[in-house]
């Protein structure tokens, strides 16, 4: 399983002991709680969140209705993967937005 199945897999099943990180759904009154073991720190989880949101609101209309949920998903576990490695939330976000524009492999 990957990391990022790992974290979905959590998400669902309620892991423990973990942070929230807080997403609009596809529809206006669908809130979903992604817990993320690994983000502990607040300061961490704000800078996540920030970034997750800059790139949304960048790619979010090229994006089909009907894909939205997948790809937030795909593009909430890039920004979780890159939190540590990237050196300020600019960095974080110009990060996850060149790696959700890779295709898929």
């Amino acid at each position: 399983m990957s990391a990022c199945s790992s974290l979905l897999a959590r998400s669902r099943f309620g892991g423990s002991g973990s942070l929230s990180f807080v997403i609009r759904g596809p529809k206006a009154d669908d809130w979903r709680t992604m817990p993320f073991s690994t983000l502990k720190d607040p300061v961490d989880l704000a800078r996540a969140q920030s970034a997750f949101d800059s790139v949304w609101n960048q790619v979010k209309a090229d994006i089909a209705e009907a894909e939205q949920g997948r790809e937030r998903s795909r593009l909430l576990c890039i920004v979780a993967g890159l939190v540590y490695v990237a050196l300020d939330e600019g960095d974080l976000t110009r990060r996850a937005l060149e790696r959700f524009r890779k295709k898929k492999d």
